[in-house]
């Protein structure tokens, strides 16, 4: 029986249309499948069946006419459910969004869960002129040179180990650190590039390229999202490990470099540039969060959205331990899906807090309240993310049938757990600092947001190197006085970095008393204040100096 013209079903419009931003791309070869893309963020790869369906929402069919034209072995239920599907994934014009079209991307892109991308330009017709040279750089001549280059920095990099440790414990000037700065820079550019150069080679083109901050670090990127149009799971892995590949070279020509650079100062640079660029790739290839080893597991794969199923999968893993709760698996043939969606939970987490937080809060320790605050700022977000995790625990306990009586209970068995853990696990507080040697002797230096109780006279000080990321231990002290005088410094006198820039501070001294003579005339300081509850060693370390 025919439906009234005029009557909508479900919430979906009479005669569908797909939205301004939505494509429907054919395939390439006959191995390769149809692919539904929207506004160059999201490709979803379809049947024959459904790419007829979806090309045939002009807005000048309703559903009568688009059964008569899709004919077997579709029927209205089967219509229905598509059109609903189509609906959620935003692929319908929704009458709002005419204007929007995808060949016009949003310069300001935030993608879950933590990572904001500012676009700045279209790389499409530059990377159409490097064409030439990425055919002979994908030559297994050019590669097999690459792959020289890359292990020779590393030998390159163990032959000149001292000079590496010692650059990497030791402050640098500021003009070292500032072409290594613009290295990085450069480096993580041609990174990009790479990933957009293999992705023309291919036949498609990237659409955005520009700046991002992921998981509180600055960096580049390069959206090459349309390699999902690409026919063969290689040719997206290649593009995925492109930038990784460019960068290790980089870093094995740095490396290199050092061996033939005569000035302590330049070799220095150097060094710290191979390290970081080889660190940097191979954290490139974890594939928990969203870097490009994620992107080449995925690809080999050919599962979209791979990690959003395998977090999906653990949360259901431990939704049933926990909460008796059970949903479908979205990868029941991947046997190590659940433990890898576990990683993929954690990872950031880890990220966050032990990478990008250690990092800025050791930055910002010596700089006083406003150093404190961005610092309990942090923390704060941090703490945010555990809390939409264990939301999404809950929602996804309750989508599984989970009684709201074993959610309350499994959550106050938690919080008891957390507050027994606050108040009884037992941690050694330090409190960290600088020490500056001059004619009056050695003397410990604290920022005034750390409380005047928690430095005494006898406590233990272990005197350190102010390295960009090695800090080892020259010298040893123990406090002389409970008093401490007032003086001014340069805030930016302790960076890692030798600036010569005044910022005047007030900071707190107090006298010591040397065992062993630190073997450098200032750097940084840790004092053993004894031990404490968890929770009071959260309040002393975070909160406290920023009130």
């Amino acid at each position: 029986m025919s439906r009234k013209q005029d009557e909508p079903v479900a919430g979906l419009p009479m005669r569908p249309k797909l939205a301004t931003s939505v494509s429907v791309h054919p395939p390439r070869d006959a191995e390769s499948r149809w692919v539904i893309e929207r506004r160059g963020a999201k490709y979803y790869r379809v049947g024959s069946d459904v790419a007829k369906a979806a090309r045939l929402l002009t807005g000048e069919h309703d559903r009568d006419d688009l059964l008569d034209l899709l004919g077997d072995p579709w029927d209205e239920a089967a219509l229905e459910q598509l059109l609903g599907q189509f609906q959620s994934m935003r692929l319908l014009d929704d009458g709002r969004s005419a204007t929007r079209t995808s060949t016009v991307p949003r310069r300001l892109v935030f993608v879950p869960p933590l990572t904001l991308q500012i676009s700045l330009f279209n790389p499409s017709a530059m990377l159409t002129r490097l064409a030439p040279l990425t055919e002979v750089l994908s030559r297994r001549g050019p590669l097999a040179l690459v792959a020289a280059v890359i292990v020779g920095g590393l030998l390159a990099l163990a032959w000149h180990a001292a000079d590496l440790r010692q650059a990497l414990s030791y402050p640098v000037s500021g003009g070292t650190f500032l072409i290594f700065l613009l290295g990085v820079l450069t480096f993580t550019a041609i990174h990009e590039v790479a990933h957009g150069a293999v992705l023309t080679h291919y036949g498609a083109h990237p659409r955005r390229m520009g700046f991002m901050l992921f998981y509180l670090v600055p960096a580049f990127f390069c959206d090459v999202s349309e390699g999902w149009l690409l026919p063969r799971n290689k040719q997206r892995v290649r593009v995925a490990l492109a930038g990784i590949v460019a960068q290790l070279a980089c870093a094995g020509l740095c490396a290199l470099a050092a061996l033939v650079v005569g000035a302590p100062e330049a070799r220095s640079c150097l060094l710290l540039l191979a390290a970081s660029m080889y660190l940097a790739g191979v954290v490139n290839l974890v594939p928990f969060v969203k870097l490009d080893g994620y992107l080449a597991l995925m690809a080999h794969l050919d599962i979209p959205n791979l990690r959003a199923k395998a977090i999906a999968d653990a949360r259901n893993a431990v939704s049933v331990t926990l909460f008796g709760a059970r949903r479908e698996r979205e990868l029941p043939g991947l046997r190590w899906a659940v433990p890898y969606g576990l990683a993929c939970m954690v990872f950031p987490v880890y990220l966050v807090g032990f990478v990008a937080f250690a990092m800025w809060s050791r930055v910002l320790g010596g700089s006083g309240i406003v150093g404190a605050l961005l610092v309990l700022t942090a923390l704060s977000a941090l703490a945010m993310m555990l809390v939409k995790g264990l939301r999404n625990l809950v929602a996804a306990a309750r989508a599984g049938g989970a009684s709201l009586v074993r959610i309350g209970a499994v959550g106050v068995l938690a919080t008891g757990a957390l507050v027994l853990a606050l108040g009884q696990v037992q941690v050694t507080q330090t409190v960290n600092g600088f020490y500056l040697e001059d004619a009056d002797g050695v003397r410990l230096v604290m920022p005034t947001s750390v409380p005047t109780d928690r430095i005494e006279s006898g406590q233990q000080v272990e005197l350190r190197t102010n390295g960009m990321v090695r800090r080892p231990v020259t010298g040893s002290a123990t406090v002389a006085s409970d008093t401490a005088s007032e003086t001014e410094l340069s805030a930016l006198r302790f960076l890692p970095v030798e600036l010569d820039v005044d910022l005047p501070t007030t900071y707190l001294v107090y006298e010591l008393e040397t065992q062993d003579a630190p073997a450098t005339s200032e750097g940084t300081a840790k004092v053993e204040s004894g031990e404490r509850s968890l929770g009071g060693w959260l309040y002393a370390q975070y909160i406290e100096p920023a009130l």
